[in-house]
């Protein structure tokens, strides 16, 4: 009989060191939370972007995004007419650096500059022509539902060619449709206050060991690398590189050709999002 008691009271005494474990879990998260500005944040170098920047803008809000960093690279064709209503509404914080090259360099300055450490949980860094997104949730909720205990997470480009349009279309997400079934080189989002040293950042990874993780089923990332011919031809091959003077004339004629001849599959996963 005292064996049994012993039992009951070992069990009772269990079962509050689990609560309490629980509710010291829940109320950290909270209070992890509760700390941050904002919840996601996205930051992007832009340079002659205006064909695509009201859509990328906007997807990006639809995925759950509050605040955006725009780099602008030295662009002509003026992108502040489309992004000054959300600079005017607080969704977007513009920085003009017309420096060629060092890409990662400024997505760094930016990062310590506007403290981001302390300022948002989520930090996604992609070029405009790059577009994540969640399945079939929203990516602000797929991070929080499912990817909650992770700091760095994966995605490999899903490479997408022009689909035959000669002509820009309105939109890209809903026109171009044709990607290469292979996936590609991968890019990232991470919570910026898990990074010890900002020099770790690069634009394809960090290098430092996080809890980590590749997903490419909740979590997508769609490449629009090349778009229509217009848009290939009166930008791509035009402005050269943003990280380094030796892939200036990367992107000719051969390239989009390789890219798109082998852009045979129809994914219309983003495009049904529209």
């Amino acid at each position: 009989m005292k064996l049994y008691f012993l039992s009951l009271i070992f069990v009772a005494l269990l079962f509050v060191i689990v609560i309490s474990i629980l509710q010291n879990k829940e109320r950290f998260e909270n209070e992890d939370e509760a700390k941050f500005e904002v919840n996601l944040s996205l930051l992007c170098l832009i340079k002659n972007e205006r064909m695509n920047l009201k859509v990328f803008i906007e997807h990006y809000i639809k995925q759950g995004v509050d605040r955006f960093y725009i780099v602008d690279n030295g662009s002509e064709d003026n992108p502040l007419e489309v992004l000054q209503p959300y600079i005017d509404s607080g969704y977007i914080k513009y920085f003009y650096m017309p420096e060629k090259y060092n890409q990662p360099e400024k997505y760094r300055q930016i990062i310590v500059q506007e403290n981001l450490k302390e300022k948002t949980d989520w930090l996604i860094i992609c070029d405009a022509d790059e577009f994540f997104y969640g399945v079939p949730k929203k990516l602000s909720d797929t991070l929080k539902d499912d990817f909650n205990q992770n700091d760095y997470i994966q995605c490999n480009w899903r490479m997408f060619g022009s689909s035959g349009l000669k002509d820009h279309p309105e939109s890209i997400l809903k026109s171009i449709v044709h990607r290469q079934e292979n996936l590609h080189k991968e890019k990232y989002i991470f919570r910026p206050r898990k990074v010890n040293d900002v020099n770790n950042i690069a634009v394809h990874e960090i290098n430092q060991s996080l809890n980590s993780v590749t997903e490419n089923d909740k979590i997508r990332l769609n490449h629009y690398v090349i778009q229509s011919l217009e848009y290939y031809e009166k930008i791509k091959m035009k402005r050269g590189d943003v990280a380094h003077p030796s892939a200036d004339n990367k992107h000719n004629m051969s390239f989009f050709n390789s890219i798109d001849s082998s852009a045979t599959l129809i994914d219309e996963t983003l495009a049904n999002m529209q």
